[in-house]
């Protein structure tokens, strides 16, 4: 299993098999549940179809040093603009009217910030101060996370 995570072209190929799946995924929710995908939903299927293209033609290639670091910048393209479709499409979806994106986008942000850093405050408290193992605090306070949520 290990050799699987070593070897560049059996990554773009698992790449490759994740994007169409996730491709097989919205034409059966097209298809088969009846949802009409909106324009956004559109857009995101490109840039999924664009990064299965990539890792297609990076597996096919099984590129050397700069080859790699080409495709990877091309993968973080198209990556980025679906994360950006992604993100416009639960805004337009989640704000309400009425409010300002001056007031909501900074507390969109802080918040779950503030809180990522009180559960990292937490965990390094545990490790250090019970002098426990990280991956066993780990585990717990995830556990205990997930239960609060």
């Amino acid at each position: 299993m290990t050799d699987f995570f070593h070897n560049k072209r059996a990554l773009n190929y698992g790449g490759f098999v994740v994007c169409l799946v996730l491709l097989g995924y919205a034409l059966y929710a097209q298809y088969g549940l009846q949802l009409e995908p909106c324009p956004l939903c559109i857009f995101q299927r490109v840039a999924v179809i664009a990064m299965a293209a990539v890792f297609l033609l990076a597996a096919l290639h099984n590129p050397g040093r700069s080859g790699t670091v080409f495709y990877a910048a091309m993968l973080g393209v198209a990556g980025a603009a679906g994360m950006a479709i992604a993100g416009r499409h639960v805004w337009l979806q989640n704000l309400p009217p009425d409010a300002s994106a001056v007031v909501v986008l900074p507390v969109a942000i802080l918040v779950p910030l503030g809180i990522g850093l009180l559960c990292g405050l937490i965990n390094g408290g545990l490790i250090v101060s019970l002098n426990l193992h990280p991956f066993i605090v780990t585990l717990g306070t995830m556990s205990i996370f997930r239960g609060l949520a």
